[in-house]
């Protein structure tokens, strides 16, 4: 058997795990946002329940708004950890693919 052979027959093999494997795992939904006017790569979720961003990243912008207290709010992960957060933000977000205006979204600021 030549090695070119031995190679397809590998994929033949492997093919229909790797069609289901595609069609279950997608690809991430992530995209560019502008955040307060900074160029951001954003999960995009319709489905999310919270907005976030990092402090470091607020602290890269300009003029980071000011950030609320919000003490109310417990914030588990996906592992069911505890997700610290100083507050929130109203950010201008701009979303280039949906071509609107720019929306204010609130947004925990996390630790």
């Amino acid at each position: 058997m030549s090695l070119t052979q031995g190679v397809l027959e590998t994929l033949q093999t492997n093919a229909p795990i790797m069609t289901y494997l595609s069609r279950i795992v997608g690809s991430t939904n992530e995209d560019v946002v502008f955040i307060e006017g900074v160029q951001a790569k954003a999960l995009i979720g319709s489905g999310s329940m919270i907005s976030t961003f990092s402090v470091d990243f607020c602290n890269q912008l300009s003029s980071c708004p000011v950030i609320h207290p919000l003490q109310e709010l417990e914030i588990e992960g996906a592992n069911g950890q505890h997700v610290p957060y100083l507050g929130y933000i109203e950010a201008m977000v701009e979303v280039p693919f949906l071509e609107n205006a720019p929306m204010y979204i609130p947004m925990l600021v996390s630790q």
